[in-house]
């Protein structure tokens, strides 16, 4: 079921862990992938934070709106340094900024291990 972030739920955190098959996560760049309707861009710009680090912070734009204001889902992708995931528990927090409603489908985080 899709995650809702609404006045009700202006934010939404989930655990995932990284299990220690590798000695250490490589020091790259980690991608993250994620699908997303009903975004308004107009209400300033959402957050998306990984272990408590704002990783959309100044460098790409807000959650793109679907084109014509359809119900569309979209996906977005953005990189962000891979040093910010621990080998063990991690926390993804999406974070609304406005009174936009939105909803989050499926969510990948991907990264290389040494």
């Amino acid at each position: 079921n899709p995650m809702e972030c609404d006045t009700n739920n202006p934010s939404k955190t989930v655990n995932f862990r990284i299990e220690p098959t590798a000695s250490e996560i490589a020091d790259s760049h980690a991608y993250l992938l994620m699908q997303i309707r009903s975004v308004d861009s107009s209400g300033g710009a959402h957050r998306v934070k990984v272990n408590g680090t704002n990783i959309n912070d100044n460098r790409v734009p807000d959650l793109p709106p679907a084109p014509g204001n359809s119900q569309a889902w979209l996906l977005w992708m953005l990189s962000f340094p891979a040093s910010l995931l621990n080998i063990g528990n991690n926390t993804l927090e999406i974070e609304r900024a406005s009174n936009d409603n939105f909803e989050v489908g499926d969510v990948v985080i991907n990264w290389r291990e040494e």
